[in-house]
C-alpha cells in the first residue's frame, strides 16, 4: 500500500510540476483544466455487441484428420479455407469424408490447433464418402 501511495504522489508532484512549468501558454492551462475535470469525466464506455460473431454459414469441404497435438478432425474447404471444427460428432470422424457443415465461424476464437477458423458445427450432410481413407491406427 505505501508503494502504490509514493507511485500516486510521484505521479501527481511530476504533472504538478509539468503545469507548473506552462507558464501562461493556454494550452498547459487546458491540459490542467482536463486533468482537474478527469475524475468526473471518466465513464465506462457502453458494452458493444460483439462483432467477431459471425452469422450461420455453410460450408462445404472434405474432413481431414491432422495428427498435431494429439490428432484433431479439420475441415478444408473447397475454397480452401481452413476450420477447427468444434463440437463435430465423432460419427464423421472420417479422413477424407466430403460433407456440408453448416454452423458458426468464430474469427476470434483460438485453440491450440492454429488449422484455421475455429468453426461451431450445428449439423453436418454427408455428400460423399468416397475418399474416406482408412482410420489412422496411431489415435
Amino acid at each position: 500500500m505505501r508503494n502504490a501511495t509514493r507511485s500516486l504522489m510521484a505521479v501527481g508532484t511530476a504533472m504538478m510540476t509539468l503545469t507548473a512549468c506552462g507558464g501562461d501558454d493556454p494550452s498547459a492551462k487546458q491540459t490542467d483544466m482536463n486533468l482537474q475535470a478527469a475524475p468526473e469525466a471518466v465513464q465506462a464506455e457502453p458494452a458493444k455487441e460483439d462483432s467477431s460473431m459471425e452469422k450461420t454459414k455453410t460450408v462445404t469441404g472434405t474432413i481431414v484428420y491432422k495428427e498435431l497435438e494429439g490428432g484433431f478432425y479439420a475441415l478444408i474447404g473447397e475454397d480452401d479455407a481452413r476450420y477447427t471444427l468444434q463440437g463435430l460428432d465423432k460419427k464423421y470422424h472420417q479422413n477424407g469424408l466430403v460433407v456440408k457443415v453448416t454452423g458458426t465461424p468464430m474469427p476470434d476464437v483460438m485453440s491450440i490447433t492454429m488449422f484455421g477458423t475455429v468453426f461451431k458445427v450445428d449439423s453436418v450432410e454427408v455428400i460423399s464418402d468416397a475418399m474416406v481413407k482408412p482410420e489412422n491406427p496411431t489415435h
